[in-house]
């Protein structure tokens, strides 16, 4: 049984504006063998993914599935079967704060969008909110009349650096996982777990970053106390971390028959240091902005997400070649 959690209120700050088209979409028929082959679609396109939204004919949301959950379980298998049907819901008239509160209090990094039928219209992440939170932050503008008058040649001018940047970082994690095809030519599983570590670095980075940027627009932030800040974030990474490590080392050892030492060791690593080091930057962006009298909610979304996949997939190759190295390639 769902739960529609949402304010019936019209105002310029829902997430109408924000809301992801809905590619993330599996049919309830559909099977993990499909499931899967879209995956490596949507990562050739350098699509992230996390999890499919499970619908029906009529396009209504049933559900979803993890990464996860689809190596767990056989490829004929059907989705309908083995997807989470106990999920979270908006509307198109929810606002970003609303929207910012529900992700926080259930540890949630993407939500639906459906109309009044349940039928699905697509999903928002947190970090769309953080790009996109305005007149009551006071960070973005000084006030809401302010930003009223900026026109269109200004608002180019702000968002045009850090999505450069966010492009040219892109470009540097394509070229990265292009580089190094051979390696997931060689093991195949390694490159399905390739949006899986740079999901969950992203994930708990832009958690980190959520914290302080609220912080920031509260006037709550002090620098004197942001080393104590970055230790704990990075404790809560590092649990985290060594927690997803356990779980994801465990898959190959259940589904691989070959090269299991190596893929379960590349796995456990990546995770414990994608998350760790995700957690500090996440900290530590929206700061230093800050610091800069840069806007850290117009720039930290495009530098973490771009940053943390560059990070993430340079750390999981990096870990994997060294393994490789180490253990030999037979193990």
């Amino acid at each position: 049984m769902n739960q529609q959690l949402t304010k019936n209120k019209s105002s310029k700050q829902s997430i109408k504006q924000i809301i992801k088209s809905p590619h993330h979409t599996i049919s309830q028929h559909a099977s993990v063998l499909n499931a899967l082959q879209k995956i490596q679609i949507l990562t050739k396109n350098n699509i992230e993914i996390t999890k499919f939204w499970v619908i029906n004919e009529t396009n209504k949301l049933l559900g979803y599935i993890n990464i996860t959950d689809l190596l767990f379980n056989k490829s004929h298998y059907p989705i309908k079967n083995i997807m989470h049907t106990k999920f979270i819901t908006i509307t198109t008239l929810t606002l970003k704060e609303e929207a910012i509160k529900i992700c926080k209090k259930h540890n949630l990094y993407t939500l639906p969008v459906v109309n009044n039928k349940y039928n699905f219209i697509g999903y928002i992440t947190l970090n769309n909110i953080i790009s996109t939170l305005s007149k009551n932050n006071n960070i973005i503008l000084k006030n809401n009349n302010h930003k009223q008058k900026i026109n269109f040649l200004q608002n180019i001018k702000i968002r045009l650096p850090w999505l450069s940047v966010s492009f040219i970082s892109s470009l540097l994690s394509a070229f990265l996982i292009y580089n190094f095809e051979t390696l997931f030519i060689e093991i195949p599983f390694l490159f399905a777990f390739v949006p899986v570590i740079s999901a969950m670095g992203g994930s708990i980075g832009l958690q980190s970053a959520t914290i302080i940027i609220e912080d920031i627009s509260l006037h709550k932030l002090e620098y004197k106390n942001l080393l104590s800040i970055i230790l704990y974030e990075a404790k809560i990474g590092l649990f985290f971390g060594i927690i997803t490590g356990i779980i994801g080392s465990i898959i190959p050892i259940l589904g691989l028959k070959t090269k299991v030492l190596i893929v379960s060791l590349t796995i456990f690593i990546a995770l414990i240091l994608s998350m760790l080091i995700s957690t500090i930057i996440g900290t530590l962006a929206p700061s230093i902005l800050h610091k800069f009298k840069i806007n850290p909610t117009v720039a930290s979304g495009p530098i973490l997400q771009t940053s943390l996949d560059l990070v993430t997939v340079f750390i999981f190759v990096s870990i994997a070649l060294t393994t490789i190295k180490t253990l030999g390639n037979d193990k």
